[in-house]
Formats: C-alpha cells, sequence, structure tokens
C-alpha cells in the first residue's frame, strides 16, 4: 500500500516514484532484461495500476533501454494482489497459478541494487547454474554501520542458515552480507508460504525463505553496490542525487 510513501502514495505506485526521468520500476526491469529474462509477473494492487499502463503487455528491450545494445522483448503480465493477505509472502503467493517454472527470479519493485559494471541480478542467477543448489540470495556487503539497517545473512558453506532483522551491536568495521530482497526461489516456496504464520498481521518472504533454506541448499551470493530505493523520503532523494551525478 506504500504507506511509508505517503502522501505521494495516494496517486502514485510507489514503484513508479521517479528516480531522475525514469520510475524506480524501470530500473529493475532493465535488471531483468540484462539478466536474459524475457517474462515478468507483477504483482500490483489494482486492475488499473499506473505499472500496467505504463508497460501494457511487452517491452521492447531495443527502444526502451538503447544503451543495452539488446534486442527482444519481455512479456508482462500482472495479478492483482486480493486485500487481506499483507505482506510480501502473500504478494508472491498470488502467483503460484501461473509460474510454473522450477525456479524463477523474485525482486523487489521499489528498489534495486544499483552498479553498473557488475549488475547483481545477473550474477545471482549464475550462482544456481554453477552449484548445486535449490536457490540463491544475493548479499550485499556492507559494513557494520550500514547493515543494522537491513538483515543480516548468516550462512555456512556458503549456503543459507538465518536472517537477522536489523541486528545490534556489530563490528562497524567489519564487513557483512545484506539481504536486499533478490531472490532466485524454487517452486518448494509456495508450501512454505502456505505455512506460515503472520507476524503483525503480515506474512514475511523472508521466513519463507529462511524454512526453504533448512530443507534445500540456498547459494548466497556477495555482490558489491549501492542499495537505492522509493520506500522511504530520504532514501528516494538520496537516489535521486546518486543517479544524477
Amino acid at each position: 500500500r506504500g504507506t511509508s510513501g505517503l502522501p505521494a502514495t495516494r496517486v502514485l505506485d510507489k514503484a513508479m516514484l521517479p528516480i531522475g526521468n525514469r520510475p524506480v520500476v524501470d530500473y529493475v526491469i532493465e535488471q531483468c532484461a540484462m539478466a536474459g529474462i524475457r517474462r515478468i509477473v507483477m504483482v500490483v494492487n489494482s486492475a488499473g495500476s499506473l505499472i500496467s499502463q505504463h508497460y501494457g503487455k511487452t517491452v521492447d528491450i531495443a527502444t526502451e533501454y538503447p544503451q543495452l545494445g539488446i534486442h527482444g522483448a519481455i512479456a508482462m503480465e500482472y495479478v492483482v494482489q486480493p486485500a487481506g493477505g499483507y505482506g510480501t509472502a502473500s504478494a508472491v503467493a498470488c502467483v503460484e497459478a501461473i509460474v510454473h517454472d522450477d525456479r524463477f527470479v523474485v525482486i523487489p519493485a521499489d528498489a534495486f541494487i544499483y552498479n553498473p559494471t557488475q549488475p547483481a541480478l545477473g550474477k545471482i542467477i549464475d550462482a544456481i547454474h554453477t552449484s548445486d543448489v535449490r536457490g540463491a540470495v544475493g548479499g550485499l556487503v556492507l559494513d557494520g554501520g550500514e547493515v543494522s539497517k537491513y538483515s543480516v545473512i548468516t550462512k555456512e558453506n556458503g549456503h543459507l542458515t538465518g536472517l537477522i532483522e536489523k541486528p545490534q551491536g556489530l563490528d562497524v568495521n567489519a564487513r557483512y552480507e545484506a539481504n536486499m530482497s533478490y531472490y532466485v526461489l524454487p517452486q518448494e516456496i509456495f508450501d512454505a508460504i502456505r505455512s506460515l504464520t503472520p507476524t503483525n498481521n503480515e506474512y514475511y518472504l523472508t521466513d519463507a525463505v529462511v524454512a526453504v533454506a533448512m530443507k534445500s541448499p540456498i547459494a548466497v551470493v556477495p555482490v558489491e553496490g549501492e542499495y537505492l530505493d522509493s520506500g522511504q523520503l530520504d532514501s528516494w532523494v538520496r537516489a535521486n542525487v546518486q543517479l544524477s551525478q
């Protein structure tokens, strides 16, 4: 519902807030195009969402992102999330009936990891093809002072073991891997979501991801870059400053 972005999000989907002269979701779709993704299912809050109006049924890559030098198209589909099921896990649950791939990418529409020289999404996808894992999660490398705003990834032998939300008392000089919700997930995620119990009336995808990781290996893929988002006023302003330089 984008309540953290009020009052702007009364009239704009949070993912449609502009960074520079482009909506924030456009940077996400560009990363998907670079990573070879040719089908995107967007979970939206209404049939008349501005996102669906803006993109329609097809994104022509050469026209929309000529700087990539890539030809082809991305098929766009939209699923309306029903009222009453709140949280990131509820959004993912909405696509079960139409996403039948053994593994698929899950990525937020209102935030992205910015790294023009080494895009994070492609690196995370590559991990499932080069190791015997069922999925992958990107871990943005941050120092102890920065990572306390997010969730810290714990791992063993390169595989996910847990996510610690907004940890305190970390070594400010050490480096940690933060979860920014860049995932490649297997079909098993849907069963894990059905088994969740709500926290503060919300169903969190992170809980389901950890549940899957307890049964099947989920690779942790360290990535570098800057996390830019439209979720809060200060971070939205910072993103605009960063990409205008």
